[in-house]
């Protein structure tokens, strides 16, 4: 992933858009270039946005994550305080620290490879039963992710949507048909994770997962819903329904959690992605 480095085209995308005077304008540009989310680009996505609560940004690139033998690319660190919220979050339960492709890359129909490494530092604080979602393939909008990566514990889980439901309703989501736990004792060491994908709504649907280069998951037949005409991939830290845990440990707010990410990588094989 190149570096996160703000742009004009950032700005125009992130920043509100006021027009009252040249003065006002440039002041607005000025502070935008200097604080403003920026767009970044990753191999084979469309360029990534920021998807975070306004002037609350904490994603940036980092050199401080301990390496494997082989280091990983580029990393980039996330890290989502309670309270980082968007004004829509903040009404459904939510906190998020994410990017998102800001123009969906992947249509019904399609056959790629994507690929995501994730580093959990190892004193990562439990929140569940709050939802903590790492990594989804998702339409614009309220509806289901079509597969998402998710952490419970110190486990990772693969949950794929039900296709033949269409969820209309953010806080009552439809139940998954897959609820799988995919690598167990995650937190402090890398993983690869592998997504082969034919996406369908017919039987010729298919997901694979590999992690660290085994197969996981092997999944036939629909896997979209009828609005997941378009998707896109993002990738972070996001949490939804915060109640669950303030409720059970009596608590105000959730815990500081982080992640790194780095590979993040769409192709047509699974040599384009690497692992």
């Amino acid at each position: 992933m190149k570096k996160l480095i703000p742009t004009l085209e950032a700005l125009v995308s992130g920043a509100n858009r006021i027009v009252c005077g040249f003065l006002v304008v440039t002041a607005i540009l000025f502070l935008a270039v200097t604080s403003a989310p920026a767009r970044a680009q990753s191999g084979g996505f469309n360029s990534f946005d920021f998807d975070v609560p306004p002037g609350k940004s904490r994603i940036q690139p980092s050199t401080e994550v301990p390496y494997r033998s082989k280091p990983p690319a580029e990393v980039v660190r996330f890290e989502l305080q309670a309270g980082d919220c968007r004004p829509v979050d903040c009404d459904s339960d939510r906190e998020r620290m994410q990017l998102l492709e800001n123009t969906p890359s992947i249509q019904a129909g399609d056959e790629g490879w994507y690929r995501f490494s994730v580093y959990l530092p190892q004193d990562t604080p439990n929140v569940d039963p709050t939802n903590l979602m790492l990594a989804e393939f998702k339409s614009m909008g309220s509806g289901q992710p079509s597969l998402l990566y998710e952490v419970r514990g110190a486990r990772l889980i693969a949950t794929l949507s039900n296709p033949e439901i269409v969820q209309t309703d953010r806080m009552h989501p439809v139940k998954p048909i897959m609820i799988k736990t995919i690598s167990n004792n995650i937190l402090g060491r890398w993983l690869d994770v592998v997504t082969h994908a034919r996406w369908s709504r017919k039987a010729d649907g298919l997901i694979e997962v590999y992690v660290d280069g085994s197969k996981v998951v092997e999944h036939r037949g629909p896997n979209i819903d009828e609005q997941a005409t378009t998707q896109g991939f993002r990738y972070g830290l996001y949490r939804s329904f915060i109640s669950r845990y303030q409720k059970i440990h009596h608590v105000t707010s959730l815990p500081t959690q982080v992640a790194y990410f780095s590979n993040v990588r769409k192709g047509g094989s699974r040599a384009e992605v690497g692992n």
